[in-house]
């Protein structure tokens, strides 16, 4: 809503939660500590980077239920249609979607705006120079202010099948205390790969897409041997394109009303041409 058309929507992506919620709770039972020590020394390790599947509030610190336990965090979503609900608590490993609302709910309610496919310039810019009987004419393209959503990079990190996967999701949540931006594997059942700005990257770029180098014989030589006219050009297109997308080729236009996404396209071959002109 209030929004052009190209518009992505989805959740935010904090990470892969360090610990799980067991962890949490056997450091209680080990230290022996009363509510009041229990939720002091959460808010100290969320403090210190740490994270829990806990609801925590606004202020950051950690909201503790009637039995002096930390609130778990859920994953609460249905679909508008009234099916499809699934109902789970977050463990060690699985992604971190904000709490917009901090309800301790992850559900619709906490879906964003994360950008538009629809750049905000784009167009391109020329470049010729001659010295002497050479000429060079080079062309590049730009676009920038645009969104892209990865649907290649979420197909290859998700590990909910036994598809091939990137190399990446070698370096997913395995235990406790690990740091990492890949959640860990769940298979045939996950809610780590969810529609979220983890896939939803710059699209633009700068695009060298031309260059064109040209000699001209000179006249002088070439009326001996019955000519009036002798060319050589030398054409390469696609020759680099500058970006911070992580696909392989950032040139992705919305379809119809959709978004932008690559969903494992071909990138654009290098094109080599040489010809000769001759005039008689």
């Amino acid at each position: 809503m209030n929004n052009s058309l190209g518009s992505i929507y989805g959740f935010r992506y904090k990470g892969v939660y360090q610990y799980g919620y067991d962890y949490l709770e056997n450091l209680q039972k080990e230290n022996n500590w009363t509510s009041a020590e229990y939720e002091n020394a959460i808010n100290g390790m969320l403090a210190a980077g740490k994270t829990f599947p806990v609801v925590v509030r606004e202020d950051g610190t950690v909201l503790m239920d009637g039995t002096g336990h930390p609130m778990r965090q859920r994953y609460n979503y249905q679909n508008t249609n009234g099916e499809g609900s699934w109902t789970t608590t977050f463990q060690g490993g699985d992604a971190i979607y904000e709490d917009i609302n901090h309800d301790g709910q992850i559900n619709e309610l906490d879906i964003v705006y994360l950008g538009n496919s629809l750049p905000k310039v784009n167009g391109g810019f020329n470049f010729t120079f001659h010295y002497g009987k050479w000429s060079l004419k080079a062309r590049f393209m730009y676009r920038f202010g645009n969104k892209v959503v990865n649907l290649a990079r979420q197909n290859l990190e998700k590990m909910f099948n036994t598809f091939n996967q990137c190399a990446t999701v070698n370096y997913r949540w395995r235990k406790d205390g690990d740091v990492t931006p890949i959640p860990r594997a769940m298979y045939n059942t996950s809610y780590n790969f969810q529609p979220s700005d983890r896939y939803v990257e710059d699209g633009g770029f700068v695009r060298f897409q031309n260059l064109q180098i040209s000699y001209n014989f000179d006249k002088k030589v070439i009326s001996k041997w019955g000519l009036n006219q002798l060319q050589v050009h030398a054409s390469m297109n696609n020759l680099a394109v500058w970006t911070k997308y992580s696909g392989v080729d950032p040139e992705i236009s919305p379809q119809g009303y959709g978004v932008a996404a690559d969903a494992s396209q071909t990138p654009r071959s290098r094109q080599f041409t040489l010809s000769l002109n001759v005039g008689f």
